[in-house]
C-alpha cells in the first residue's frame, strides 16, 4: 500500500473549497451553480461535450438507417421524434452548465466592477 493511502488529509486541504463556495455566497451564486462552473473549466467538461455529440450523431444516424433500410413512414417518423427528444435533452444537459458558468462569470465581472 502507498504510502499516501496512510496520510490523513489534512485540515487545511478543504480550505480553497470552502473559501470559494464563501465568495460564490457573496455573490449570490447558487452552489449547485457554482459547482457546475467549476466542472465547465475541467478538461474533462470538453470530454463529456464531445462524446454528447457523439450520442447525438449516432441519434441523427439511427434514423437514416431507418430510412435506407425499408421502414415505413411511421416508423421512421417514431424514431426521428424519439431521436429529437433525446438529442434535445443531451443538449440541455450542455446548456445547464454552460449557463451556470456564465452566469458565475458574470456576477464575477460585476463585482470586479464594484469593487473599482
Amino acid at each position: 500500500m502507498s504510502r499516501q493511502l496512510n496520510q490523513a488529509i489534512r485540515p487545511n486541504y478543504f480550505a480553497p473549497l470552502l473559501k470559494a463556495q464563501e465568495e460564490a455566497d457573496k455573490l449570490g451564486i447558487l452552489p449547485e451553480e457554482n459547482h457546475l462552473a467549476h466542472m465547465a473549466e475541467q478538461p474533462g467538461w470538453t470530454e463529456l461535450k464531445n462524446y454528447i455529440q457523439v450520442l447525438k450523431d449516432v441519434l441523427d444516424q439511427m434514423v437514416k438507417t431507418r430510412m435506407t433500410s425499408g421502414a415505413t413512414k411511421e416508423e421512421i417518423g417514431d424514431a426521428a421524434i424519439l431521436a429529437e427528444l433525446c438529442k434535445d435533452n443531451l443538449q440541455k444537459v450542455i446548456e445547464k452548465v454552460e449557463d451556470a458558468r456564465e452566469t458565475v462569470d458574470s456576477a464575477s465581472e460585476q463585482q470586479a466592477r464594484g469593487a473599482n
